[in-house]
């Protein structure tokens, strides 16, 4: 049954009801069955007309037709009754009874059955809030995350400007391109030494290691840096290293080795970059860089945040000695440096370790590299060791 022909029927039955109720108030009995019997289908409208509010979107059972059919034969019995004169000595319930009761009982049912549809739309009607509440809260929860992911970006990329701000150096790449030109197992004796080992593990604070020039001096810090970036930094234990250049000596100031210390340090913990933040708005309003002691608190500001920090300096003598570049700060510090008597002097009471290339360093280059050679050496494998052998003899740690 649709909604309309649904409305139409239970309209009927209220106007069914209505007449039954006036056709019963004329009976001159008042037995208490007839006056709960009027009671009841006088209750029963109210329910009817809740039900019609809900019929623009669910429809009706058939039953409906059943009770109506029922109520219009009481009504027409009813009238029977008032219209037969010569039945006037029998009460009107007593005459109409037996249907009034089989009417109670559809009613009891219909209340049941209305009362329940009634309920269930009110079930879909939470779950239909319930369900947007939740649309609303998911919507709420995405629109977080879309704001989140906005506001994470943005601080990344004031992150990466207060970085390029603070140093242009690019010592990372510099590094990148030695390691990629290392030939593999080389400088283990560097790293197993107990000088060496020492300093990363134990309590000295400082390790020089000259060398000749030619020596390796510089593919020995770039496997230092490797090493401690795989065996030992962590979120608290940072590692920042300097690639000196006598060619680059008026960029080598302390103030901007300093400054890329401290970009190498917080590159990756913008949790601890804060202090620059304050720093780089009143610099960037005049266009200006970080002076020396604006830069040294904000280093110490930074290794406060951090267990233990290594400094790798190589070339220490390609630094101008001008405005104390060269001294030495209270840090894990590694220096590479040729014999330079004033830097040999400073250092002089420090664990030291001497660079030079190392016969086994020497022979696995040589065995990297014969592919390199003659195919004559490639054949001959007596005539392989045989260059290996010379060459070692040859660089004499150079």
């Amino acid at each position: 049954m649709g909604p309309l022909s649904a409305t139409a029927s239970i309209i009927t039955i209220l106007q069914l009801t209505v007449k039954v109720g006036e056709g019963l108030s004329d009976a001159k009995d008042a037995s208490t069955d007839r006056i709960q019997f009027t009671t009841d289908i006088s209750n029963l409208s109210n329910l009817l007309v809740a039900l019609l509010s809900r019929l623009g979107e669910s429809s009706v059972d058939p039953w409906h037709a059943n009770y109506r059919v029922a109520l219009e034969r009481l009504k027409d019995k009813i009238s029977a009754r008032h219209g037969i004169k010569k039945m006037t000595k029998t009460p009107l319930w007593m005459y109409i009874r037996d249907d009034a009761e089989r009417i109670l009982s559809r009613i009891e049912l219909l209340k049941s059955l209305e009362q329940i549809a009634l309920e269930m739309d009110h079930f879909k009607l939470s779950q239909a809030i319930e369900s947007r509440v939740s649309t609303l809260q998911n919507d709420n929860k995405i629109m977080k995350v879309g704001v989140d992911a906005i506001q994470q970006d943005q601080v990344r990329q004031r992150h990466r400007l207060i970085m390029n701000w603070l140093s242009p150096d690019n010592f990372p790449a510099q590094h990148a391109d030695l390691i990629a030109r290392r030939q593999a197992d080389t400088g283990l004796w560097f790293l197993d030494s107990s000088e060496f080992t020492e300093w990363v593990h134990g309590a000295s604070q400082t390790l020089f290691c000259p060398g000749i020039p030619g020596a390796g001096k510089t593919m020995m810090a770039a496997i230092t840096v490797d090493h401690l970036h795989n065996a030992v930094q962590t979120p608290d234990v940072g590692v920042a290293y300097l690639y000196c250049n006598y060619k680059r000596q008026a960029d080598q100031t302390t103030s901007n080795l300093l400054a890329a210390i401290l970009k190498q340090l917080v590159q990756d913990r913008p949790s601890i970059a804060e202090p620059l933040s304050n720093l780089y708005d009143r610099h960037q309003v005049r266009r200006t860089r970080l002076s020396l002691e604006e830069t040294l608190s904000a280093l110490q500001s930074v290794l406060a945040n951090l267990s233990k920090v290594y400094v790798i300096v190589d070339a220490l003598d390609e630094c101008p000695e001008r405005d104390g570049t060269r001294r030495r700060t209270d840090l894990c510090l590694m220096a590479t440096s040729q014999h330079i008597s004033d830097i040999v002097e400073e250092f002089k009471d420090m664990p030291w370790v001497e660079v030079r290339a190392s016969n086994a360093d020497v022979t696995r280059y040589v065995v990297g590299k014969i592919d390199r050679l003659a195919k004559c050496v490639e054949r001959d494998g007596d005539l392989q060791e045989l260059v290996q052998t010379k060459i070692v003899e040859a660089v004499d740690g150079m």
